[in-house]
């Protein structure tokens, strides 16, 4: 069963490889691949890492025999203006 909750710093390597596949798969076509191929697992992991350590807001959507297969990172825009 396929379930949606909130990503903890556990997550951080799975959340990290659905975006580098997604970028890679999305930008074949837009982006050079030496620009592509230059993110790695790794590194994606501890960007996650770090996110998910200051308690940002991420949804992650788990699938018990693929793991991860998706996520959202919920922020608020810099120039938004605030609710008065």
């Amino acid at each position: 069963m396929i379930t949606i909750r909130r990503a903890t710093i556990t997550d951080a390597a799975g959340v990290g490889r659905v975006q580098l596949d997604s970028w890679r798969s999305a930008y074949v076509d837009w982006l050079p691949d030496e620009y592509l191929v230059q993110f790695t697992y790794t590194e994606q992991t501890e960007d996650w890492q770090q996110l998910l350590a200051k308690r940002a807001v991420v949804f992650v959507v788990h699938d018990p025999e693929q793991g991860i297969v998706g996520f959202a990172y919920l922020r608020e825009e810099a120039d938004a203006p605030h609710p008065g």
